[in-house]
């Protein structure tokens, strides 16, 4: 799932309020996982991917890492992502269908 950097800054700055966002590729923090005092946790601001440095040692794209912070399956982390970015998710039904197919055999 691709985000914008402005919807990578919200999510940040809401769910790691102890990160340093600059105008640098790489923003450092205390990782919210393990609630580490060092600055040990890193986000790439391209990206979004995050990366603990020290405890964990594991790295999150934006959903994982949801998942992880509110122990949530992925559709409920996906819909909790989108609320903090302010993005609307538009339900199956009333999204734009190209094509469809008709499964003949298995």
């Amino acid at each position: 799932m691709v985000f914008t950097a402005a919807e990578i800054q919200a999510y940040y700055r809401t769910r790691v309020p102890g990160l340093r966002i600059s105008g640098q590729p790489e923003w450092r923090g205390p990782c919210p996982v393990h609630q580490g005092k060092r600055d040990s946790f890193t986000v790439n601001s391209d990206s979004g991917l995050a990366q603990c440095h020290s405890q964990c040692s594991r790295g999150w794209d934006i959903i994982s890492l949801e998942m992880e912070l509110s122990r949530a399956d992925f559709s409920k982390a996906k819909a909790s992502v989108f609320r903090l970015v302010v993005r609307p998710e538009i339900p199956w039904e009333e999204r734009d269908v190209e094509a469809t197919f008709d499964y003949t055999d298995e």
